[in-house]
């Protein structure tokens, strides 16, 4: 039922959509998973910028980019996980680890290109705590 349901919504919306092949900066930006396409529709409403899609073979995910990223994922099963879902967890892994080991400020670039200058908070007896 899964890729009946994404060839059909590809095709009904294919107006306002378009396939990437990169998942755009996301780490910046609350992420919002909405329960249906209707919903992504919403958030949508009354602006010209585009549903962006990226998909594979048993799933696919659809963002809208605002000030705000919304997240509505069709998938074929719900034992694998879409690109996105991997990426989302590859990215909070490896964020976590960039950081929990500084000791004093640092200029970092995160796995999705944005940079930041980090500055560890310190306890009362300067131990670094995160």
């Amino acid at each position: 039922m899964g890729n009946k349901l994404i060839k059909d919504t590809l095709k009904k919306y294919d107006n306002i959509l378009v396939e990437i092949v990169n998942i755009p900066r996301l780490f910046s930006k609350n992420i919002i998973f909405v329960q249906s396409f209707k919903d992504l529709l919403n958030a949508k409403k009354n602006n010209l910028r585009p549903i962006y899609y990226l998909k594979d073979n048993n799933s696919c995910d659809f963002l809208y980019l605002d000030k705000n990223v919304y997240i509505y994922t069709i998938k074929g099963n719900n034992i694998d996980k879409s690109l996105l879902e991997k990426h989302l967890d590859k990215l909070d892994k490896s964020d976590f680890n960039l950081i929990k080991n500084i000791n004093s400020d640092a200029y970092i670039t995160n796995s999705d290109g944005a940079e930041y200058i980090v500055m560890p908070m310190k306890d009362e007896n300067e131990k670094t705590i995160i």
